[in-house]
Order: structure tokens, then C-alpha cells, then sequence
């Protein structure tokens, strides 16, 4: 896996004061642990009481705001709001390929990879609950076609556990797995 994360180290994360061309920038934290010989992803279920994307499965990350030195900061920092999880755990891989979601955010995902040694605990306020999902678990997933402002669409869904996860992070999981196949 190591000589497969050099592919997305020449991908470098977007500096301060970068613009979305759709719309406005978001970063994510796509972090992967080893965990008993196998390749794990951190994943979110979002807080019930939200108002947008309620109880959905995510990544830990969120909006650019104006303090972010770069788009790597913004996962950084929305990680450890969201899950507690400081960076000196995170060592920084790349960048995959930006995503468009349909609520009009440009999203960068940060590959990373998780250092053993972490604490998580959820932010009640954004987070009900922090889970680690098999990165293998991608090749189960499912897709369909779906119309869109006269456009097609495919869509991915993956299930795992009793969780359904699609929309941008199972795009995101996806194009990954894609990558290091």
C-alpha cells in the first residue's frame, strides 16, 4: 500500500485564498488506518439535529473558512472539532481529485494516514457517531442511474453494517478504491 500512496503525494492540496469553480470550497479528511492486516477509512454519522445532510454517513471535514491557511488545514481542523482527532496523528498523503455535490460545494478529499496512538470522541453538536469501515468494503457497492436537471447521474451506494452511504463520500470511497486497484 505504501508505494500506492506515492500516487497522491504528487497531488498537492490547494493554498489559502483558493476558489471553488462550482461553488464554495470544502475539504475532507479521508483518513486511512491499518487496523489487523487490513486497510480501514474513518467515517461520520452527522449529527441527527442538523439541519442539512442529517444523520449521514462523512467524512470528517467541512467549509473553508477565511483563518484556513490551505485546504489540508480546513480537513485538519474540522477533523479535530468534529472527532478529536489532533494532527500529529495525521501524516498527509495527497489529494484525490476534487468532487461537485449537488448542494453546491467544491470538495477537496485529504488522504491520510491515521498514526496509531489516537483518541477519537465525537462532537455532539456536528457528530453521532465515529466508526472505522474495511477500505475493501468499496467493492461491494452499488450503483444506479438517476436524472438530474435533465442530466444523468450515476450514483454509488455502499452499505455496511446497518449504515447506507452514498452522495459524495461514496463517490469519493469509490474513485479511491478505483485508484488503488
Amino acid at each position: 500500500m505504501r508505494h500506492i500512496f506515492h500516487r497522491f503525494a504528487l497531488q498537492q492540496a490547494l493554498p489559502h485564498g483558493h476558489q471553488a469553480p462550482h461553488g464554495r470550497s470544502a475539504a475532507v479528511l479521508v483518513g486511512l488506518h491499518q487496523h489487523q492486516h487490513q486497510w480501514q477509512v474513518l467515517l461520520t454519522q452527522r449529527a441527527l439535529h442538523l439541519r442539512h445532510h442529517k444523520g449521514q454517513i462523512s467524512f470528517p471535514g467541512g467549509k473553508v473558512e477565511p483563518t484556513d491557511t490551505s485546504l489540508v488545514h480546513t480537513a485538519l481542523r474540522e477533523s479535530e472539532e468534529e472527532v478529536g482527532l489532533t494532527p500529529e496523528y495525521v501524516k498527509v498523503i495527497g489529494t484525490l481529485p476534487t468532487f461537485h455535490t449537488g448542494s453546491g460545494f467544491t470538495v477537496t478529499p485529504i488522504l491520510a494516514q491515521l498514526q496509531s496512538g489516537f483518541t477519537l470522541t465525537a462532537d455532539p453538536n456536528e457528530v453521532k457517531d465515529i466508526f472505522f469501515m474495511p477500505l475493501n468494503q468499496v467493492k461491494q457497492k452499488h450503483h444506479c442511474q438517476m436524472t438530474l436537471a435533465n442530466k444523468p447521474h450515476d450514483l454509488v451506494f455502499i452499505r455496511y453494517q446497518q449504515r447506507l452511504i452514498w452522495g459524495a463520500t461514496a463517490a469519493i470511497l469509490d474513485n479511491l478504491y478505483r485508484h488503488l486497484s
